[in-house]
């Protein structure tokens, strides 16, 4: 062989060892690709409730999981994220299987986690904020804000911060990154329920001295911008919008203010009729503000209603709907033209634009805030978590696989079930074999299209499922390289074996490649010197 071509030949093999090394570096298992996520209390920072996501127009359940106490969960990164009392849990967002949890801390938990940037941060009874890696559930850091009070407001993480209020008078800046304490505000009372909002470094939130306060948090201080005074307590998480802030009050108010977000000042607010207080959050979309009020009631307001007015229930002109659902109805969700709500024993769904009902469903005892992500509803109810909608598109894994030392091959997955984390090779060399456990929807039509490299695992394939055949079967496709297998079976958990009948041929050990690889890099860098030279 020409010295040329050698150069040639080695230079190639270099480049592809590189980039197939560059390529599986990057490989990792992953669940399915959250497109429209719901990450935190309220969907976003200004909790504004609503989301981009379709919906569903029937309640067609996908998928529950049986669980005791289970609190608002939240959807990113492929998984539905949820608390109960005392322990936090990660379920694949397609087929509502567990991933990992309890991830157990000190105290109770309290609403939703909020999902920024790979973790979770929680707070609970005791105290206790957390960060925890959203992958796995495994705590990165602790920080006690208070000995006696309790954390009750959800989590928002922004400017590298995450803040939270405290029962006994507080709100919190920790670094978001390490938990270290960057500054505390004292506000009149308890900041109960009402989570703050953030819009760029303005910080909003409500208290138990009747106020709501707006903070700039711009130094090493936040600084009082204004207050806005109520009647009597507000545990209402503020929603801003349309230049903005709504919230609800308390009893003797029994009111939904809108607040001008730059200066305070009174906008407009909505008097219902019977003295009720407000602690649910309001919802904004499309010019339009929601929000129920017990005990059984739901509203749709316009946000530019006149300034400097006080309506009541009998004033039309700000009201675009209101209707009668179930009893103590919780925060609602606007997505796809609906509002979403849980009522009683019931989640409730409403068309948008008039509060007609377009579908309801009852459960067994009552139901916290439904989430809509993905086109589906997530709610969770005392026993258990529950996904409505369509089934999911079946979603790709990969396996990077090194049977001998000398060689790594990558296994393509495409299931609508939740297969094992890894690939079972020990059989693969004695046996000829490979296997994955793989879950899906007790009842549903599951499906698995393997693709394998022939160099590694070579045919005729024979394919069992817990030792029988499939339901379905297609003929192999060989594209030379390459052998996809596809076959269907009834969902439930299962164990997929595939027996080939040649195995992987051992390459020359990386002893012998590797000197091959420099004297071609070195050969070639003396003939560009030569050529340099001429």
């Amino acid at each position: 062989m020409e010295l040329k071509e050698l150069i040639k030949r080695c230079t190639l093999l270099g480049l592809t060892f590189l980039l197939f090394a560059a390529f599986t570096s990057r490989i990792v298992f992953g669940l399915y690709e959250t497109t429209i996520p719901w990450p935190m209390y309220r969907h976003d920072l200004t909790h504004s409730g609503s989301t981009t996501s379709t919906a569903p127009s029937t309640n067609d359940t996908l998928w529950s999981w049986s669980h005791t106490g289970l609190h608002t969960p939240v959807v990113a990164d492929g998984k539905v994220i949820a608390a109960d009392n005392s322990g936090l849990y990660a379920l694949d967002e397609t087929t509502g299987v567990k991933l990992w949890g309890p991830s157990s801390f000190t105290g109770y938990f309290y609403g939703a986690p909020t999902v920024a940037d790979g973790r979770i941060y929680m707070g609970t009874s005791s105290g206790y904020l957390y960060c925890v890696n959203a992958t796995n559930g495994a705590k990165i850091w602790e920080y006690q804000a208070t000995a006696t009070g309790q954390i009750q407001t959800n989590t928002a993480v922004a400017n590298g911060k995450v803040y939270f209020g405290t029962t006994d008078n507080y709100l919190y800046a920790l670094n978001a990154n390490t938990g270290a304490y960057v500054w505390r505000y004292q506000a009149g009372n308890a900041i109960y329920y009402s989570s703050p909002a953030v819009d760029g470094t303005m910080i909003y939130f409500g208290c138990d001295d009747g106020k709501v306060y707006a903070l700039n948090d711009t130094g090493s201080l936040p600084a009082l911008k204004w207050t806005y005074t109520t009647l009597g307590r507000v545990r209402s998480t503020p929603t801003i919008a349309d230049g903005k802030i709504f919230f609800g009050s308390s009893s003797t108010d029994h009111a939904l203010f809108a607040v001008d977000k730059t200066t305070g000042g009174h906008l407009w607010k909505y008097v219902l009729s019977t003295s009720y207080t407000i602690d649910t959050s309001p919802a904004f979309s499309n010019g339009i503000v929601y929000f129920t009020a017990p005990y059984n009631k739901a509203y749709a307001l316009y946000a530019n209603a006149t300034v400097g007015l006080n309506y009541t229930e009998t004033d039309p002109a700000i009201r675009l709907w209101s209707t009668t659902v179930g009893t103590y109805p919780n925060s609602p969700a606007v997505a796809d033209g609906k509002v979403f709500f849980g009522a009683g024993y019931a989640l409730y769904a409403l068309n948008a634009v008039d509060g007609i009902t377009l579908w309801t469903y009852t459960f067994t005892y009552t139901i916290d805030e439904p989430i809509v992500a993905d086109g589906r509803i997530f709610v969770s109810q005392y026993y258990g978590l529950y996904c409505f909608g369509n089934p999911y598109p079946p979603v790709t894994y990969y396996y990077t696989v090194t049977p001998v030392p000398e060689n790594t091959f990558v296994i393509r997955l495409d299931t609508n079930g939740t297969p094992s984390s890894q690939l079972g090779t020990a059989g693969l060399i004695t046996l000829k074999k490979i296997n994955y456990t793989i879950e899906g929807i007790a009842g549903t039509t599951g499906m698995s299209n393997i693709t394998i490299p022939n160099a590694m695992l070579g045919g005729p394939y024979t394919v069992t499922v817990d030792g029988g055949v499939p339901t379905y079967q297609a003929p192999p496709v060989d594209n030379g390289t390459h052998t996809s297998l596809y076959f269907t079976y009834l969902q439930s958990s299962h164990m997929v074996e595939i027996a080939g009948t040649t195995v992987i041929a051992e390459f020359p050990s990386p002893t012998i490649i590797l000197p091959v690889l420099i004297t071609a890099s070195l050969i070639a860098v003396a003939l560009a010197k030569k050529r340099k030279n001429i």
